[in-house]
């Protein structure tokens, strides 16, 4: 989730050097987003310990990871995948639309089935990893 962060962080600031407001609140709209996901593979977690990040706190201490059934674990990353390509949708598609002139009905063709090909390839490789870690 962290290349995703920094790449939503980079895209709002230059948004922001360029004066494109409507992008910059797109942008702390997906950094939201961009928390709920987070939040969404951690629902055990409260706000202060998500706050704290994966690696201090009393969530790093824990291994909340290892208590997770891999049913369960499967299944949020699985939502998971399926939110970042909604989200990568909601932004290729002004890009699509507003950068390179598309009309809307391409550009919504095209950010459709790139979301539906990136949330099936972030499903099965993560899906993979989780399987074969089982």
């Amino acid at each position: 989730m962290r290349p995703l962060w920094a790449f939503v962080i980079l895209v709002t600031v230059v948004a922001a050097v360029c004066s494109r407001w409507s992008w910059v609140g797109a942008g702390f709209l997906a950094l939201l987003y961009v928390g709920a996901i987070g939040a969404g593979l951690h629902p055990s977690l409260t706000g202060t310990e998500l706050s704290d990040g994966p690696l201090k706190g009393d969530a790093a201490t824990r291994r909340e990871s290892l208590a997770i059934p891999a049913q369960e674990k499967y299944f949020l990353v699985s939502r998971a995948c399926t939110h970042v390509a909604v989200l990568v949708t909601l932004m290729l598609l002004p890009y699509l639309m507003g950068q390179l002139g598309w009309r809307w009905y391409v550009s919504l063709a095209v950010a459709f089935w790139g979301a539906t090909f990136l949330g099936g390839v972030l499903k099965y490789a993560y899906g993979y990893r989780l399987r074969r870690h089982v």
